[in-house]
């Protein structure tokens, strides 16, 4: 991905100068057709270099908070809260968010994750449309939009042992708008976090 943007705007940095060197060229000794010509020409070069290195990326901030009280027994509870917090460029299409807990289990090269369960957060379907009687019945919509600058919240909850240090683990999946005209193989934008959450907090 690096590597091809990084072609991309060599190749419209370099018909850009290209094609300013030849009008200028052709302008003949006019110092403010030239002056316009290198104006254009960089503000070409600024915009594509924008594009092609931040604007085609989604801006997104993750964060998730786990809550973990006793159980009785051998267990906890763990209580996680998913934090989405978008940033100012473009809207969001949430299409699946899910979380992955495991045991760190002690290892010849450290610690590594086992035993895992994925749970899924509560809440983060809409649907096509409400219901006057029942606002929580009929079909759901494929996608929860973020908009720019708007912040979610989503929640899971499972059991953990009492005495385990567990990874939490977050994959956010979605999309945006002409997403798919970018990218034609229409691979999903993905946002990953984790967090540990250790016995007895």
């Amino acid at each position: 991905m690096k590597r091809t943007i990084e072609i991309s705007f060599l190749l419209v940095g370099g018909v850009t100068v290209a094609t300013a060197v030849y009008l200028c060229c052709h302008v003949g000794g006019d110092l403010t057709k030239i002056l316009k010509i290198l104006g254009a020409a960089a503000a070409v070069l600024f915009f594509a270099y924008k594009l092609l290195t931040g604007w085609l990326f989604i801006n997104l901030n993750v964060s998730i908070e786990p809550d973990r009280k006793p159980a009785g027994g051998d267990r906890d509870h763990l209580a996680l809260k998913v934090m989405l917090s978008k940033g100012s460029i473009d809207s969001l299409w949430v299409r699946d968010i899910e979380c992955r807990v495991s045991a760190m289990v002690p290892g010849e090269a450290g610690f590594t994750p086992e035993r895992i369960t994925t749970v899924k957060p509560q809440g983060m379907k809409k649907a096509k449309k409400l219901n006057s009687q029942d606002y929580w019945s009929g079909e759901t919509a494929p996608y929860y939009v973020l908009s720019p600058k708007e912040e979610a919240t989503f929640t899971a909850y499972t059991t953990v042992g009492a005495q385990q240090v567990i990874l939490v683990e977050v994959i956010i999946v979605g999309t945006r708008p002409f997403y798919g005209i970018e990218f034609k193989n229409g691979k999903p934008i993905q946002w990953r976090s984790s967090i540990v959450s250790l016995p007895g907090g």
